[in-house]
């Protein structure tokens, strides 16, 4: 299932702990919303693992350099991965950056469920910013979208779809 929603401006609360946007992919805390300080976030154990595999293909990821890792209660058996967040300066300068992401988590997944006689249920997702410009009053308009997926493997690739398409709206 692949939903896309309106959320939140993630860059204010990520400029609040000092976490420069433009400068890559963020992995986000699965309690950003609630955390009042960067020591508060709480991330996922497959954060560690999507870090490497990203610095491995040269993407750019920005790092909350606090917070602990936390495995989270989940009855629905899913592989929960990150949702990372892609602020407009970012991709704009990097526009294969996020393309490259997307297949390194899908082939980190492809590997990692290799030869798993059972189908896995995987939960991620993107969080784009877009920014249009308002041309008469030269004012500039941020909006959010998050892009969740969970589904199976071979589900994946229509989400990978979505979210370049988002990337090339404007």
């Amino acid at each position: 299932m692949i939903t896309s929603t309106e959320c939140p401006n993630i860059r204010e609360k990520l400029e609040q702990f000092g976490v420069m946007t433009s400068d890559g992919i963020v992995l986000l805390p699965i309690n950003l919303e609630d955390a009042a300080a960067v020591d508060d976030c709480i991330f996922l154990p497959s954060v560690r693992n999507v870090r490497k595999l990203l610095r491995n293909h040269d993407v750019a990821e920005v790092p909350i350099v606090s917070g602990t890792f936390k495995a989270l209660d989940n009855r629905d058996n899913s592989f929960l991965l990150p949702t990372i967040f892609v602020a407009y300066s970012y991709w704009t300068q990097n526009p294969d950056a996020v393309s490259v992401a997307l297949n390194v988590v899908a082939s980190y997944l492809f590997d990692f469920f290799k030869g798993s006689e059972k189908t896995q249920v995987v939960e991620f997702g993107v969080i784009v910013e877009q920014e249009k410009t308002q041309t008469k009053t030269k004012t500039t308009e941020r909006t959010t979208t998050q892009i969740s997926f969970k589904g199976t493997l071979e589900e994946f690739e229509p989400f990978k779809d979505v979210v370049e398409h988002a990337l090339k709206r404007e």
